[in-house]
């Protein structure tokens, strides 16, 4: 029974920091959004402010560590956040910091539930508190790229008559944007339309587009319509064989 009351409580700590980061992150405006928190005079949101605060605070110090092993680490970090579409403003820095802190928190939790301070379990449980945040992140991407896969094939037929209809690619895609529910994909679709806008060239927004989506039949499927548009054949082709 503790140790169910245990994951329960590690689970629960977890999302907490998780939730309350990813929420108040994703405002474009980061400091009004504290500025909002601290301005609340109830307990709950002063106890989100100060859980927001260390995050960001241990953040901070993640950000001065210059080796190239981190930076490699942060920037593999923040490639797996963009594929689960984690909102923008939380990085790699801000990840590393939620796992630094169930490393510590998650053991002085199984302390509180269980009363006892076994070194090897709290080192196991330091552990699954560090490692946690990977496999909720994991299995994030896994269920985004299971609903972009069933969004796809829809998105593909209604491109596929428009191009045909004699619209031009990029107006194809703009045209799926605005008939199709929002999902993933029109998210995708919607941020190639504004890399075009600020000057980027189909071809750019194709391969950032292909690297933030990361699945393998996606990626073909870009490759093809680059290749296309690189040898002015035709796209509409290459979406019907799709």
């Amino acid at each position: 029974m503790p140790i169910i009351i245990l994951i329960i409580a590690m689970t629960g700590i977890f999302l907490s920091i998780t939730g309350v980061t990813f929420y108040f992150l994703s405002r474009e405006n980061k400091s009004k959004a504290v500025l909002k928190m601290k301005k609340k005079s109830s307990a709950g949101s002063g106890l989100l402010y100060v859980l927001l605060s260390l995050i960001k605070r241990v953040a901070v110090i993640n950000s001065r560590i210059t080796a190239g092993w981190y930076v490699r680490m942060k920037g593999n970090i923040k490639l797996r956040l963009d594929k689960a579409r984690i909102p923008y403003g939380f990085n790699g820095d801000d990840f590393i910091a939620v796992k630094e802190l169930l490393f510590l928190i998650v053991p002085l939790a199984g302390v509180v539930v269980t009363g006892k301070g076994n070194v090897i379990v709290m080192l196991a449980l330091s552990l699954a508190g560090f490692f946690y945040p990977d496999l909720w992140l994991n299995d994030r991407i896994k269920n985004r790229e299971k609903i972009f896969m069933r969004e796809l094939p829809n998105s593909i037929d209604l491109l596929t008559l428009c191009v045909e209809a004699g619209m031009d690619f990029t107006a194809g895609v703009g045209k799926v944007v605005s008939k199709s529910k929002p999902g993933y994909l029109t998210e995708e679709f919607s941020r190639f339309m504004n890399e075009l806008k600020i000057g980027k060239t189909r071809k750019e927004a194709l391969e950032d587009m292909s690297g933030r989506v990361g699945i393998g039949e996606f990626d073909s499927f870009m490759a093809a319509l680059i290749q296309a548009d690189e040898m002015g054949t035709s796209i509409g082709r290459v979406l019907r064989i799709q």
